[in-house]
């Protein structure tokens, strides 16, 4: 019986050890993730595509690309970009009219 546990014991480690390996790369995929984003947004911005910006398919980092564009509104001179003026346009764009308002 002993050696069943101390076999039990070991497997319970290896799947821990698994687990916190996925664990570790599922969290630097959504890091990395939100660094490509911040990235796209800034390239477009610069570029001066805020079209394809507002009009681009976000899906699931909808809220992702809000919080960017609402921090770079914050950290940015106006006279370089306003943000405030796409962010309008992004909420807008999708009938979001009360968030537009804010």
């Amino acid at each position: 019986m002993k050696s069943n546990d101390t076999s039990l014991t070991r497997r319970i480690d290896s799947l821990q050890k698994v687990s916190s390996q996925f664990y570790n790369s599922d969290a630097l995929f959504f890091r990395r993730r939100k660094d490509c984003l911040r990235q796209l947004l800034v390239v477009l911005c610069e570029r001066g595509e805020l079209q394809t910006l507002v009009r681009f398919p976000y899906i699931d980092l909808e809220a992702d690309a809000v919080a960017i564009l609402e921090s770079r509104a914050r950290a940015v001179d106006l006279t370089s970009h306003n943000y405030y003026d796409l962010l309008y346009a992004f909420h807008v764009f999708r009938n979001n009219y009360r968030k537009g308002e804010q």
